[in-house]
């Protein structure tokens, strides 16, 4: 048939759109290797950044994934020693997966931005990360735009199967602020 070859001609693009029928049909086989670090089916992450003197964050991601479908939550609790303040940012969203080959990833995300501090205030996000993927080495950049606010993020990760490290750099701004500073932290994955 000429259905199958179309598949694989145009790569995992249409893994989004037709996942379901198509793996029921037998045109798409899963992908997913048990432990992966980059498009894992669970992932849990904890991170802690230095933004300035006496100002930090820790930070824990989850992620969970069904074929090319992924549901995503992020809290960021951002102390102040002096003055004592806090900010908290979580950050939900839906999306989906494109794979193209093996070594590029990009993952398309909805959701919502919430902060607590002072006050509390919820943004509709929408997110666009991006993987370059290369032996156990992995490139990411992880935008996220909500109306007057963004953040981006680029790291470094090193993976093995079920864990990896990472090291990057994140800014979170709005017109009169910005929350910038390097990260390290690990995650399990399976």
């Amino acid at each position: 048939m000429f259905i199958k070859p179309l598949f694989e001609s145009m790569g995992d693009f249409f893994h989004v759109v037709f996942a379901p029928a198509a793996q029921a049909s037998g045109l798409l086989q899963e992908q997913h290797e048990s432990g992966d670090a980059v498009s894992p089916v669970l992932r849990a992450e904890l991170f802690t950044q230095h933004l300035a003197s006496g100002l930090y964050a820790v930070d824990v991601r989850s992620q969970l994934a069904y074929g090319p479908y992924l549901v995503t939550a992020q809290v960021s609790d951002y102390r102040e020693r002096h003055p004592r303040d806090a900010l908290l940012a979580a950050r939900w969203g839906v999306g989906g997966r494109f794979t193209f080959g093996e070594q590029f990833q990009a993952d398309v995300m909805l959701g919502m931005l919430q902060f607590s501090g002072n006050n509390v205030t919820a943004r509709v996000m929408v997110s666009l990360p991006l993987a370059y993927i290369f032996g156990n080495y992995a490139l990411e950049y992880r935008p996220v735009f909500a109306d007057g606010v963004s953040e981006h993020d680029i790291a470094a990760r090193y993976r093995r199967r079920y864990w990896s490290v990472e090291l990057g750099y994140r800014a979170l701004s709005n017109a009169s602020a910005t929350l910038a500073g390097p990260y390290f932290g690990a995650g399990v994955h399976w």
